[in-house]
């Protein structure tokens, strides 16, 4: 996980909501109307398509999957035109965010509310790593793609496991060590930028969350770290609960 990679950059005086919570569920693509550099990063000002509702500035939304925070807006609080939001330069250099230009499509998402469904599964926004498209192919009615991933995040990589691409909640088709595959559907690839995607393509992956806490202690040392006994009393007990 990137280094104290919160909501990114904010300018001054621009309140931040902490740990916000995403679903995957890509409400829309938004456009890249503008770009300038500033001395913390970069700002984008980017066309909403009205995919954005109720904006507040210092509120979170998902750019591709990198949670960003809303700056300014254009138009009407209840549907506005644009928003602008900065990136700084670790998130530019480790993300694909650095190498947005003026009109290149993004996928949108605004903040999980308490009330909403949790129809993906449950995204922070948080980038762990790049990873590379390696093939496409069709299959029956929708497409394959795999993807490499740095080889440390393989231990995220789980068959039938969630994983968000650029900001998109999937569900992983198959695992070859550092290597995976995701399926898209027809539904998927008309409401995102998916359909585009080619080999060679850079895109942002987050691991599961509930999968990095388990990698987590599964990593602890001393005492209180668990073993391999009391993994097995774990998973023997899992299995037959179900």
């Amino acid at each position: 996980m990137l280094a104290g990679f919160r909501c990114d950059t904010p300018l001054p005086n621009v309140p931040s909501r902490s740990s916000p919570l995403f679903t995957g569920l890509v409400k829309g693509l938004g456009r890249i109307q503008s770009t300038e550099q500033r001395a913390q990063g970069r700002t984008f000002r980017i066309a909403s398509n009205g995919y954005v509702e109720g904006i507040e500035i210092g509120e979170s939304i998902a750019v591709n999957g990198v949670c960003m925070t809303a700056e300014t807006f254009g138009g009407p609080k209840e549907r506005p035109d644009w928003f602008t939001c900065t990136a700084g330069h670790e998130t530019l250099a480790r993300t694909t965010l650095g190498k947005l230009r003026v009109g290149s499509d993004v996928h949108l998402e605004q903040a999980l509310r308490l009330s909403d469904r949790l129809g993906g599964h449950l995204v922070t926004g948080h980038v762990d790593n790049l990873g590379t498209v390696k093939t496409r192919k069709s299959v029956g009615v929708g497409f394959d793609i795999s993807i490499e991933a740095p080889r440390d995040f393989a231990d995220l990589l789980v068959e039938k496991g969630s994983i968000a691409i650029d900001g998109v909640s999937l569900t992983i088709a198959s695992v070859n060590e550092h290597i995976f595959s995701v399926m898209i559907i027809p539904h998927t690839s008309e409401k995102t930028l998916l359909q585009d995607y080619q080999p060679g393509r850079h895109v942002n992956l987050e691991g599961d969350i509930i999968g990095k806490y388990v990698k987590h202690m599964l990593g602890r040392s001393g005492p209180n770290a668990p073993s391999d006994k009391n993994l097995g009393d774990l998973l023997s007990a899992w299995s037959k609960d179900t």
